[in-house]
């Protein structure tokens, strides 16, 4: 049976009144203007979906393929798109979430996903929007006017690169490398779990960063390029005399006598925040501390 919804035909079988392309196990699925309203699943073939969308007040569907790619291109899907393998691709689309294990997830042109995640493969969004960003150990590029309503969490050994684009709430990064390029725009930085932040983390081009948190990093004494309006600096370990217990491991935290951070030139941070008794703050050439000069306990000077 053929029937016109807003001017895009939908074909329905008498018995079963649903689209049905389950258990594909190598068959590409390839549907343009049609109506889907129940799970659409293969194996090692591709899905396209071109100007589709799913039925108004209609369940969630599922997309998925395991070694396939899934593109979907305009329209608007009440579905999760969800793969193994396979890279997810959306342009000019709606749909609810995106989640892969080593696929990359690929967004472009205006498409708007609620949530991605993924956890060895590629995140990009180039002109388009997520409500949330979650990453193990693959990587983030955010550009070209991207925009992230909540969180982006990267979890493990991932990296972020993020230009032109804005992330509303938090960045929470454990152990990964970041690249803030120009004109970006972050609310809140949480930096988590860090070795080093002097050769990996870069804050180019002076990126409008609302504040930086930098908690549990061991031997690390410097902080490149930031402009900020507040850098928190907490329970962090500088040299080999200092001990710091991780507060997740639910111990008592021993914390350091004098936390010691580099400001390096050019770089200016508008306000500093520290735990413990003293903190000297290192200020190369041209780079600025300001707001909050008279802390106790906090030393100024220059290199």
């Amino acid at each position: 049976m053929n029937v016109n919804i807003n001017g895009v035909s939908c074909y329905f079988t008498a018995a079963s009144s649903s689209i049905n392309f389950s258990n594909n196990i190598g068959q590409n699925l390839h549907r343009v203007g049609q109506c889907i309203d129940s799970h659409l699943k293969t194996i090692s073939g591709d899905i396209k979906l071109e100007n589709c969308f799913t039925p108004e007040g209609n369940s969630r569907v599922v997309i998925k393929s395991v070694s396939g790619d899934i593109t979907l291109s305009g329209g608007r899907l009440n579905c999760d798109a969800k793969s193994v393998s396979g890279d997810i691709k959306c342009d000019d689309v709606h749909l609810k979430n995106v989640k892969t294990v080593s696929g990359d997830a690929v967004l472009n042109n205006g498409a708007a996903v609620q949530h991605v995640q993924t956890t060895s493969g590629a995140i990009i969004l180039q002109g388009s929007s997520a409500d949330s960003l979650k990453n193990c150990s693959g990587k983030i590029t955010l550009k070209d006017g991207s925009h992230i309503k909540g969180d982006v969490i990267i979890t493990g050994t991932g990296t972020l690169s993020i230009e032109n684009s804005s992330i509303d709430n938090m960045l929470v990064i454990s152990a990964s490398h970041l690249n803030i390029g120009a004109n970006a725009t972050v609310n809140h930085i949480y930096l988590k779990n860090v070795n080093c932040i002097s050769s990996t983390f870069f804050f180019d081009d002076f990126p409008n960063v609302d504040s930086v948190r930098i908690g549990d990093f061991i031997n690390m004494n410097r902080v490149s390029g930031i402009i900020t309006n507040t850098l928190i600096i907490d329970g962090v370990n500088y040299g080999p005399q200092n001990h710091a217990i991780n507060r997740s491991s639910g111990q008592n935290r021993e914390q350091p006598q004098e936390k010691i951070v580099t400001i390096e030139d050019g770089a200016v941070v508008k306000s500093l925040e520290f735990e413990g008794d003293k903190c000297t703050v290192i200020l190369e050439g041209n780079a600025r501390l300001e707001g909050n000069r008279n802390v106790p306990g906090l030393t100024v000077q220059n290199a």
